[in-house]
């Protein structure tokens, strides 16, 4: 499937008419939970599995889940207008606080309104706490306990982000969903994985990881008591709690434990999709996501494949983010189904999908195909008829 020109009403922001099997068997439900700034609705259970449908309900509006959260690092999506993230079925974007934070600055956002004003995005936003780049930005920074020292990317100038910074920062940004800071420790070595690229750069040796992972757990865990405490605007926000103990089940345990003790309107599973390949990913997430509360919405932190996302739904989980779509387009690449790099005919496969629409356009934005029908593929003409198109992005 060609990841960047795809338009399927349920397939890339929106999953309620296509992820749970068999329709017909679905266990109906109406359950809501409530907070001030946040209600989730219960809609539907999948007998067969835990994958769930519902809604959630906030200040700036509702968005139906399984959900997916385009990012707007900078508190809109690069490459694509607004118009066209609504068109696609995008409901709620995620903003990045560490980003945000150094430019323009949450002052500036706060005076201008708030997000959605400062953007002109009037649908459900959520902002990350800036405790990814405690993890992402490792080389540049440095963790104690009352917080992370930053080294600016931008100009390198002393940055110090603690829990009740970032509280402070995403009450300025406005989001209606806000996350707690937290502590995500990289993944364990593989043998199987190339330790000098990407996220896996991180990576730790097994005696070290374990010893750093308690210390995350433990880490995130106080600091959420601070976030709570210093959380000013709870009538208008909600705040999400961060599930840590990479993929040792027994730590993943007792941070549900911890985390789930404070009544949050949400919980979110962190620290996967670091670099510790898709088996870990589906063992940690088919173990965590149903020890959560079944009330509340549950968010897979940073996953954005199919398979991850098809797999952590079929687990329970409510919400995902990545900058995966949105990034490899920008940068004219394609998914390939065999991870073989060829386009199989240009065909792609779709299970149990009600409603189907695919475009295709040239690097210029000519439509070049398109079909409402999903046995019908493109044979890499104009409109599938004359003479083969050159080779180049589409």
């Amino acid at each position: 499937m060609l990841g960047c020109v795809t338009d399927i009403d349920c397939g890339f922001l929106s999953f309620s008419d296509c992820l749970l099997p068999n329709p017909y068997s679905l266990l109906y439900h109406s359950h809501m939970s409530d907070s001030p700034a946040l209600k989730y609705e219960l809609l539907v259970k999948d007998p067969s599995t835990h994958a769930r449908l519902g809604r959630v309900t906030t200040v700036h509006g509702s968005f139906d889940t399984p959900a997916f959260m385009p990012v707007g690092t900078q508190g809109a999506v690069k490459g694509i207008l607004h118009e066209d993230l609504s068109d696609l079925g995008a409901q709620i974007i995620l903003g990045n606080t560490y980003h945000l934070m150094l430019r323009p600055g949450s002052e500036l956002v706060a005076k201008m309104g708030g997000l959605q004003k400062w953007t002109t995005w009037n649908k459900p936003m959520l902002t990350d706490s800036g405790g990814f780049q405690v993890f992402s930005l490792s080389d540049a920074n440095k963790i104690t306990e009352d917080g992370v020292v930053f080294k600016s990317h931008l100009n390198g100038a002393r940055i110090e982000l603690t829990p009740e910074r970032s509280m402070q920062v995403q009450n300025e940004l406005g989001a209606d969903i806000m996350m707690a800071f937290d502590d995500c420790p990289p993944a364990a070595q593989r043998d199987d994985a190339d330790q000098s690229t990407g996220l896996t750069r991180h990576a730790i040796e097994q005696e070290q990881y374990l010893k750093r992972l308690k210390l995350a757990c433990e880490r995130s865990n106080r600091w959420l008591g601070r976030c709570v405490k210093a959380h000013a605007r709870k009538s208008e926000q909600s705040l999400f709690g961060i599930i840590q103990g990479g993929i040792d089940l027994e730590q993943r345990k007792w941070c549900v434990d911890e985390v789930c003790s404070h009544d949050l309107p949400g919980y979110a599973i962190g620290g996967v999709a670091v670099g510790e390949g898709f088996e870990q990913l589906k063992r940690v997430v088919e173990y965590t996501a149903p020890l959560m509360p079944s009330d509340k919405p549950r968010y897979l932190m940073g996953v954005g494949y199919e398979r991850d996302i098809l797999t952590a739904v079929q687990a329970g989980v409510d919400m995902f983010d990545c900058v995966l779509p949105t990034r490899n387009a920008r940068n004219a690449n394609a998914f390939t189904p065999n991870d073989d790099g060829l386009n199989d005919r240009f065909s792609y496969s779709i299970l149990g999908v009600r409603e189907f629409k695919i475009r295709i356009l040239n690097r210029w934005g000519q439509l070049v195909f398109q079909t409402g029908d999903p046995s019908y593929f493109w044979n890499g003409r104009m409109n599938n008829s004359g003479d083969v198109l050159p080779g180049g992005v589409y």
